[in-house]
């Protein structure tokens, strides 16, 4: 059996009849290339690229959320950036 690793949200609520609130940083792009972030369930954290709202969307737990910040702020991540110098949008 093969794993879907992704839920499709194409509706703009998935808990109930409340409507899923979808953040990103304020330091994102102004061209939209972001990554958002949305809790849809306790303990259930969904991510999709800000330039495809109706496109896959990746769901995983607070702790993996958690651990990721952690390793970004541990600057584990760091040579993602290539040449990339901090500034406003970082």
């Amino acid at each position: 059996m093969r794993v879907h690793n992704h839920l499709h949200m194409q509706s703009p609520s998935v808990r109930g009849s409340h409507p899923v609130q979808w953040r990103k940083s304020t330091a994102s792009n102004p061209n939209g290339n972001c990554v958002e972030l949305a809790e849809v369930a306790d303990g259930i954290v969904a991510m999709r690229n800000s330039r495809y709202p109706a496109g896959p969307v990746v769901t995983c737990s607070r702790a993996a959320i958690a651990a990721f910040v952690c390793g970004v702020r541990d600057g584990e991540f760091d040579d993602f950036g290539g040449d990339a110098v901090p500034g406003p949008e970082c």
